[in-house]
């Protein structure tokens, strides 16, 4: 019996939303030139052995933190507007303030979707004559991400 064929999945498949309303009205703007988004989910571990092993070793999982790093691209409008959501995280950075986002796999309502709040960090990445004008964004999760209905494909 064979197996059936897997198609590949692409890295792209992960939209971030920031929201720029309140939490009782919330007002999602979708985060544009998104060109590489990595989230993730980081676990301090201990060492837990004990005498009682038998020479073997244990760890535990004592916190999780949830974290996303994202490329962006500096992209403006005709007149030389910055994208909305991308200003809402810069200015969020800037000023300390958390960010209430979303992120989910836009491909599929039956894929991953969360929520969550965190510090963002700003770092424009610079570089040569030819180089795009790109940021790097690291939000840090405050608290639980917790799993949402998928808002939508």
């Amino acid at each position: 019996m064979s197996q059936e064929t897997l198609n590949p999945t692409v890295a792209s498949t992960w939209r971030l939303d920031v929201n720029t309303g309140t939490e009782a009205a919330p007002v999602w703007v979708q985060v544009r030139a998104v060109s590489s988004f990595q989230p993730a989910v980081n676990d301090t571990v201990q060492d837990a052995s004990d005498y009682d092993s038998e020479g073997w070793g244990s760890d535990a999982i004592t916190l999780k933190k949830w974290q996303n790093i994202a490329t962006l691209q500096r992209k403006v409008d005709s007149t030389f507007a910055p994208d909305p959501g991308q200003e809402h995280l810069r200015l969020a950075a800037r000023d300390r303030e958390l960010v209430h986002c979303r992120f989910y796999e836009r491909y599929s309502a039956e894929g991953e979707a969360y929520e969550g709040k965190s510090l963002v960090q700003w770092a424009p990445a610079g570089g040569d004559t030819t180089a795009l004008n790109t940021v790097q964004v690291t939000m840090l999760g405050q608290g639980a991400r917790t799993e949402i209905a998928h808002p939508g494909v």
